[in-house]
């Protein structure tokens, strides 16, 4: 069993604050226009707040079990399922008439999805699962006395 971690308030602050910069800087140097960099810079406080939650979600999930305590599978569990359910609820077109593209316009569709959405998601994700402490293992033998 894995002992429920705790997290100081202050380290998930900078965890969420270096996120929301990440998430402008990124999200704005893809796009040439100051209307994005405004609208960015008003989107990341929810992105400061969705990073708070998810870094407790993520110490959860680890501490019951269900997530395997690993920057590995802190990062890529959790991004292969957005994932998923992005490119299922956000594109539903493209999969119902997948037979109608041609695969070198299906991978032109995916690769912008890509770096248009999973490759800001995979950085702050990436950060928050590097950024966050290691989680210990509960003891299970009888303390020395």
């Amino acid at each position: 069993m894995i002992k429920s971690q705790r997290l100081s308030t202050s380290r998930v602050f900078t965890i969420a604050l270096l996120v929301s910069l990440l998430a402008v800087i990124v999200c704005t140097a893809s796009s040439d226009s100051l209307y994005a960099l405004f609208f960015f810079a008003s989107c990341s406080p929810g992105v400061f707040i969705f990073t708070i939650i998810y870094c407790y979600v993520i110490l959860a999930l680890e501490a019951r079990g269900i997530l395997y305590p690993n920057v590995f599978f802190r990062f890529m569990t959790p991004f292969l399922f957005f994932t998923l359910l992005s490119w299922l609820f956000l594109y539903p077109g493209y999969l119902s008439d997948f037979q109608q593209y041609s695969v070198a316009e299906y991978l032109d569709i995916f690769m912008d999805f890509s770096f248009d959405f999973l490759l800001p998601m995979g950085l702050c994700m990436g950060l928050i699962s590097i950024m966050l402490p290691p989680v210990g293992k509960e003891e299970t033998g009888l303390p020395d006395s």
